[in-house]
């Protein structure tokens, strides 16, 4: 059942990557290169010249250190299930293990710097009425909506393989946890994509 879940899931992340370029580039790898080159010079500014109090530098940094740490996630994590059918293990696993810990404290980080800036409001999440709204003011919305939702998808993403390490919960309790990780990570697999989405949309409306 996952493993046909996880084929529908990147289909539609296929379709939507062919059908929604950014006119700025020929195809989804240019525009992977450009973000790579971008978060490269990022790197440098943040640790060569220790700009670590630029609240603006830091968000970008840590949002694209985020974006291609779960990048290696995502293609060490399916990979091996969506093709094989197999378990994660070998080199893909080691790939795996190295880039969780850089997501999760990306997130973290991410959650205390943008916090403030990404604050829902009531009205927002019950409006009154048939307020209209403009087109940007809704992409605005669900921008803001995918950032609380991929962040409190990573609560059970992150501390259910934590919690399948240690013997607490039993041979099935420890299967459980592990299904709650591999269900966590292809529902936070969606969130990314449709956030690139909104932002990619809001890009295009400017």
């Amino acid at each position: 059942m996952f493993r046909f879940l996880s084929i529908i899931v990147f289909l539609g992340i296929l379709l939507w990557v062919f059908f929604s370029r950014d006119p700025r580039y020929d195809n989804f790898g240019s525009w992977l290169v450009e973000q790579w080159r971008l978060f490269l010079g990022q790197t440098r500014a943040v640790f060569s010249q220790r700009s670590f109090s630029d609240r603006s530098l830091m968000r970008l940094w840590l949002y694209r250190l985020g974006f291609f740490s779960m990048l290696l996630l995502i293609i060490s994590g399916f990979a091996p299930v969506v093709f094989l059918g197999h378990h994660l293990s070998g080199f893909l696993l080691l790939v795996h293990l190295v880039a969780a810990p850089i997501f999760g404290l990306s997130a973290a980080f991410l959650a205390l710097l943008w916090a403030q800036r990404q604050q829902l409001s009531a009205d927002e999440l019950f409006p009154k009425g048939k307020k209209q709204r403009s087109e940007n003011t809704r992409l605005q919305f669900w921008q803001r909506l995918y950032f609380w939702a991929m962040l409190l998808c990573s609560i059970p993403l992150i501390f259910s393989i934590l919690i399948s390490m240690y013997p607490l919960l039993g041979t099935n309790g420890q299967a459980a946890m592990l299904d709650v990780h591999r269900y966590s990570s292809l529902i936070i697999t969606l969130l990314a994509f449709g956030h690139l989405l909104v932002v990619s949309l809001l890009r295009k409306a400017k």
